[in-house]
C-alpha cells in the first residue's frame, strides 16, 4: 500500500472531532433501525451440550434479595433489576455454578411494554416475552447456556403453561441473529423504528434485501 494510500484509509477510519460530534447529534435527534421479531417454541428440543456443567448449576428464581450476586458482574443494572422486579411486569431466573451468579434471563408472560422504546411486543395467548439474559464471561464457552436453557424450555417455562417465546433484536445484529437461531428462533417478523426528538415510532417491516443471506450466516 502506497503512503498515500495509508493516509487515505487512515482518513476513513478516524473521522474528524466535527465530523464525530454531527454523527452524535443527528442520533440523538433521529434515529432508526429494523428490528426482527423471532418465535420459539417451547417444546422444540434444546442442542445438546453443557452436560458437566449442568451437574453444578442451580436454577431457581429471582427476587430482591439477590442483588449482591448480580454486584459482582453486573453493579452498573442492579437498580433497575431491582425496579423491574418491583414493578412485576417481568420475572427472573438466576442459574448458579459452585455457589457464583453465572447465567441469569428476564422473561415477561404475556404482552410487554417496553419501558425504553414505549412500544409493547404481544407473544400472544400462551406465549412469553423474552428480555435478555447473560452468561458471566467465567463461565463462557462451557456449555452453559445450552444447560441453562434446556432447563427454562423443558421445565421452567411448561410449568407456567407457556407454549412460545417472542423476543426481537437489531436485523444487523449478525450476533444476534446466530444465537437466536442456535436455540432455535425464527425470524416471523419485522418493525421500522424511528427515534425523533426523543419520540419514538414504529411501523410493520417487509423482509430486508439480503435476510436469506444473513439466515445462512446464522445456520
Amino acid at each position: 500500500m502506497s503512503a498515500e494510500s495509508e493516509r487515505s484509509a487512515a482518513g476513513r477510519a478516524a473521522p474528524s472531532f466535527g465530523e464525530r460530534l454531527r454523527r452524535a447529534v443527528r442520533r440523538r435527534v433521529w434515529f432508526h433501525e429494523l428490528l426482527c421479531l423471532a418465535r420459539r417454541d417451547v417444546a422444540l428440543p434444546v442442542p445438546a451440550g453443557g452436560e458437566e456443567i449442568a451437574r453444578r448449576l442451580v436454577m431457581r428464581r429471582a427476587t430482591a434479595a439477590d442483588a449482591p450476586l448480580w454486584q459482582e458482574s453486573w453493579s452498573a443494572k442492579v437498580a433497575w433489576y431491582l425496579e423491574r422486579l418491583a414493578a412485576g411486569r417481568e420475572f427472573c431466573w438466576l442459574g448458579l455454578v459452585d455457589g457464583r451468579l453465572a447465567v441469569h434471563c428476564w422473561y415477561h408472560v404475556g404482552p410487554y411494554f417496553d419501558p425504553a422504546l414505549r412500544h409493547t411486543f404481544d407473544p400472544g395467548a400462551g406465549g412469553a416475552y423474552f428480555g435478555e439474559g447473560w452468561v458471566h464471561p467465567d463461565f463462557r464457552e462451557a456449555g452453559l447456556a445450552t444447560a441453562f436453557n434446556r432447563r427454562i424450555y423443558g421445565e421452567v417455562l411448561p410449568a407456567m403453561g407457556v407454549s412460545h417465546v417472542l423476543c426481537y433484536y437489531a436485523a444487523d445484529n449478525v450476533a444476534s441473529v446466530k444465537l437466536q437461531a442456535r436455540f432455535g428462533f425464527v425470524e416471523v417478523g419485522w418493525l421500522h423504528h424511528w427515534r425523533v426528538l426523543g419520540r419514538h415510532f414504529f411501523a410493520k417491516a417487509a423482509m430486508p434485501e439480503g435476510r436469506e443471506r444473513v439466515a445462512r450466516i446464522a445456520e
